[in-house]
């Protein structure tokens, strides 16, 4: 059954599309790797990310963090390699 009430009804938006991408923008990128650190960084709740997320407000990004080697590490792992015929 269709509301009786005229105009738009329902639960106002408490944040703007655009006030959104301001707020995440402005987190630095190494504090947006989870929806809950972005949510800790921004002060939005996490079903206002998860559903910008969805609309494609905001755009998911694989991590930034990559495991560097040290110099040890890659000498290591070029021994392992050479040792098991690799």
């Amino acid at each position: 059954m269709p509301s009786s009430k005229w105009g738009r009804v329902g639960t106002k938006l408490s944040y703007t599309t655009k006030h959104v991408t301001n707020r995440v923008s402005g987190v630095r990128e190494d504090q947006r790797t989870t929806i809950l650190d972005i949510s800790v960084a921004t002060g939005l709740s996490i079903g206002t990310i998860h559903r910008k997320l969805r609309d494609g407000t905001i755009e998911r990004r694989s991590s930034r963090l990559k495991p560097l080697l040290t110099d040890d590490n890659m000498r290591e792992r070029i021994a392992f390699c050479s040792a098991c015929g690799y």
